[in-house]
């Protein structure tokens, strides 16, 4: 078998086996993780060589292993495509654009170069592949030229007085035309176009090839940057601390990236969290119910005759809830009762000093009457006794 042709027929299985069915094809590696990286330095590198043979057999690689991104596979494999026509192997081309069509249907217009424009016919003999000269045995002239066309020929005699006589033209035998050997009465010489011999349609890879080849690698490339920055942006929103900045970036993650397989992930995702919000404003909602009840309650001892055991109660509230928005206002109420407890001590004490002072003075007034009396009692009865 002819080498060329069997490395056509290799390079056209290398895209028919990817179509085949599962059942039929070895056993796939999975796609490792560092895959992406790989893809994205092998795309850059076809993007400033396209003609790269070992960048092109890893593109064609990616494109065959069945674990890969389906998206990825199927612009390798256009882009495989399109390097075919670098080197004017439009049989390789046809099959493996049809290969893609069949497997990605909806990525037809990866492979739009239509083969037709990839031709260009010579200027030189306006795609014939021969150009057309006089004859120069002939000159393009079927007449016979020993009778110009006649038939006849003149024949002088020599006799005084004779006239020319004709004569039946051996030439052309009296018919006055001639078949030219050279060009068999046509006319004309046909030889091979010098400049394209003898192929009148010559395969010129056009710029929109490069371009759209180009175009693939980049678009991969791009691709794979943004599959980085979701990633990044996705672990970094569910690494948010609270529930609400969870949320926040989950929402942005969704709005920008809606069209990725993850969307679902992500709805769930927020859904969940909102879920576990909702619970939580629930809770909080009775939190700060019976926080309200609890605070009216402490305003009401404000008015409380039993002022110390008041303060109590609002000093252990305050231990128990140090964060509390009414901390100050609580304090406020704290801090007069306190200074109410104060005037209320110091009447008590003054009340006790009076009520001491005059316990004093009237045990006073009760020893100075009783020795009073005493002495008029004891001077009485002296007098009584010395009168007796």
């Amino acid at each position: 078998m002819n080498k060329c042709l069997k490395s056509r027929l290799l390079t056209a299985l290398a895209f028919v086996l990817p179509m085949l069915p599962l059942s039929a094809q070895p056993e796939a590696a999975p796609a490792a993780a560092s895959d992406l990286p790989a893809l994205r330095k092998t795309c850059e590198q076809l993007a400033e060589q396209p003609r790269d043979e070992a960048a092109l057999a890893a593109l064609l690689a990616y494109a065959k292993n069945t674990n890969n991104v389906d998206r990825l596979r199927s612009r390798a494999m256009a882009g495989y495509a399109l390097s075919s026509l670098f080197t004017g192997n439009t049989n390789l081309y046809t099959s493996a654009r049809n290969s893609h069509a069949r497997a990605y249907p909806d990525d037809t217009h990866l492979l739009r170069i239509d083969l037709k424009t990839c031709y260009v016919s010579c200027k030189e003999c306006q795609g014939r592949g021969s150009i057309a000269s006089i004859c120069p045995a002939c000159e393009g002239n079927d007449k016979c030229k020993a009778c110009n066309g006649t038939g006849e020929r003149l024949q002088r005699k020599n006799l005084k007085g004779s006239r020319d006589t004709g004569i039946k033209c051996s030439v052309c035998g009296g018919t006055g035309q001639l078949v030219c050997q050279r060009c068999r009465g046509t006319g004309q010489l046909v030889s091979t176009c010098p400049t394209c011999k003898g192929m009148p349609e010559k395969f010129v890879t056009p710029t929109k090839v490069h371009d759209d080849f180009t175009l693939i690698m980049k678009g991969i490339t791009k691709w794979i940057n943004n599959e980085e920055v979701f990633s990044q942006s996705f672990q970094a929103a569910k690494a948010k601390a609270s529930g609400t900045e969870r949320v926040t970036a989950l929402k942005e993650l969704l709005a920008n990236y809606s069209y990725r397989e993850e969307k679902g992930e992500i709805e769930k995702l927020l859904a969940a969290e909102l879920d576990v919000i909702q619970g939580q404003t629930k809770d909080m909602r009775e939190l700060r119910e019976r926080e309200q009840r609890e605070i009216a309650l402490l305003r009401g001892l404000k008015g409380s005759p039993n002022v110390a055991a008041s303060i109590t109660t609002m000093n252990e509230y305050l231990e128990e809830h140090p964060d509390s928005e009414y901390r100050l206002e609580l304090q406020s109420i704290v801090n007069h009762m306190r200074a109410e407890l104060q005037r209320q001590n110091i009447k008590r004490r003054n009340l006790y000093v009076v009520g001491g002072i005059i316990l004093l003075l009237f045990a006073a007034s009760c020893i100075h009457i009783n020795h009073y009396n005493y002495n008029i009692f004891s001077h009485q009865r002296e007098r009584e006794k010395e009168s007796e």
